[in-house]
């Protein structure tokens, strides 16, 4: 028998989960909340922020990409309302905006990621910290799941479970090539030559057969806190999903 709409689940009653569970909010063993471990990190910034650097590679619309920002910022804003320290950091979130046509319009992730060490080494930025390791690739696929997908508002197990708002976060110190190896390592040449050709055995991805390909899609709901706090100190191993999968935990 259908739910009733009076039935269905609300923020108010989801509220607990959230908290306890979708944004793993206590760290370190339960003595730190998410907001206070980004907050312990901010030192380590040259300007003393946090936030992820967007890249715009996409120029279809501004007022889509407008509202791309506004609906991300919306989104970390009812992360950060989850944190009794959350007010202690919400002035210091910035997303850097880059969103030169000329220079990005079509970059691949490559491409990007490439511009964006280049920033990171011009301004001395210390890799442990997420915001020098990671960046957001905002193409036309992230940017119109942003805009049609889970909203601020919509907090219902789908947009948890199920999630449909999400952006691509690039992995900085990702690199393609492949530790050539020789028949030494291996029981047979099929197996040297498909680690030598980076063929891990998974489906394609822009091209790439290994499991990581230097960037995953992430909840747009878990942006800012949850996977900013994750990836502190070289933490994007262990919370990688390969794409097309969304990490959303």
């Amino acid at each position: 028998m259908a739910r009733r709409k009076k039935d269905m689940p609300t923020t108010a009653t989801l509220r607990p989960f959230y908290r306890a569970g979708c944004r793993g909010q206590l760290t370190d063993a339960g003595r730190k909340t998410e907001a206070e471990a980004i907050r312990d990190t901010l030192s380590r910034n040259h300007d003393g922020k946090f936030g992820f650097r967007i890249y715009r590679v996409n120029y279809e619309s501004d007022a889509d990409f407008s509202r791309f920002v506004d609906v991300l910022t919306a989104h970390a804003n009812f992360a950060l309302d989850e944190h009794d320290t959350g007010d202690e950091i919400r002035h210091l979130l910035t997303w850097d905006i880059q969103d030169s046509e000329a220079e990005l319009s079509g970059a691949s992730t490559d491409q990007v990621r490439d511009l964006f060490k280049q920033w990171v080494d011009s301004v001395g930025g210390n890799r442990g910290s997420t915001r020098y390791a990671h960046c957001i690739y905002a193409d036309a696929e992230s940017i119109n799941s942003v805009l049609t997908g889970d909203q601020p508002a919509e907090r219902f197990l789908r947009s948890i479970l199920h999630p449909t708002a999400f952006v691509k976060i690039i992995d900085g110190p990702w690199e393609a090539g492949v530790e050539q190896l020789g028949p030494e390592d291996f029981d047979n040449e099929e197996q040297m030559r498909k680690h030598n050709e980076g063929d891990e055995g998974y489906d394609p991805v822009e091209g790439c057969r290994k499991y990581e390909v230097g960037w995953m899609k992430v909840a747009a709901c878990m942006v800012v806190t949850r996977a900013y706090q994750m990836m502190i100190d070289n933490g994007w191993h262990a919370y990688y999903v390969r794409p097309p999968a969304i990490q959303s935990n």
